[in-house]
């Protein structure tokens, strides 16, 4: 992401990509458009990306992120605070998905959560690098009348386990982890479910990712168990022969 020309990178087509490339790309969307034109599985849910590229769906307008009435200075902690920003205008302009970033490149132990050396220090850093970014980016959707049509969703790669590793650090957790989410016409204030005593394992009212990723699609307007795609022979879909939706959310 860049202030002033080509704010959004990796969009347009590279220019050195050679001609073999291109014949494969195009060749890959005619066989996609045969499949679906002789066993369309759900047309609603393809029509979109049947008619136009993605390149098509980008805003053309260039970004200038300290425009005037936005947010201050201040909450645009570079580089989290210029994503929210960026985030939020992209959302104006209609793009329908917009994943951010918090760390995942550099040093494992500094630049990532990845706090297996020493999780105070590190989860501190980063929790003071995304706090205000995020509440901003949030009193900005609603500020713009976005937030309740834009599901946010924050979520990390794993929990962090209650047992030390190298004596301050903390090593994965698959069994308990924290996901927020807020906007959509979803109740805020609730705490839902919770982990032993410990923090070591989901224990009241566990819930799967199927049943995240039912409510999420439900959250969107799509019922989970009609999304499909056809795979070596079966209705395949994201949430397998599982996920209920979780009451507190969707009702």
């Amino acid at each position: 992401m860049k202030r002033a020309r080509a704010a959004l990178q990796n969009v347009l087509q590279h220019v050195q990509a050679s001609e073999r490339q291109r014949v494969y790309r195009t060749q890959r969307v005619h066989c996609h458009a045969r499949h679906l034109a002789g066993d369309p599985p759900r047309p609603e849910f393809f029509h979109a990306r049947r008619t136009q590229p993605l390149q098509a769906l980008v805003p053309k307008t260039e970004v200038d992120l300290y425009r005037d009435g936005d947010l201050g200075v201040e909450e645009i902690t570079a580089p989290f605070g210029k994503q929210c920003l960026m985030a939020r205008r992209l959302v104006e302009r209609g793009v329908r998905f917009v994943q951010l970033f918090s760390g995942g490149l550099g040093n494992q132990n500094r630049d990532t959560w990845d706090a297996h050396a020493d999780m105070k220090e590190n989860h501190s850093l980063h929790a003071k690098e995304t706090d205000l970014p995020i509440a901003g980016l949030l009193t900005d959707l609603k500020a713009h009348g976005l937030l309740d049509d834009t599901l946010v969703i924050w979520h990390s790669e794993f929990g962090r386990m209650p047992l030390s590793e190298n004596g301050v650090g903390r090593d994965h957790n698959p069994g308990a982890m924290t996901v927020w989410m807020a906007g959509a016409g979803i109740k805020g204030g609730q705490s839902i479910g919770t982990t032993d005593e410990i923090g070591y394992k989901a224990e009241k009212q566990p819930i799967s990712y199927h049943d995240l990723h039912a409510t999420i699609l439900a959250l969107l307007g799509i019922d989970h168990k009609r999304l499909t795609y056809r795979y070596n022979g079966r209705d395949m879909r994201l949430t397998d022969v599982a996920g209920e939706l979780i009451p507190q959310i969707v009702g």
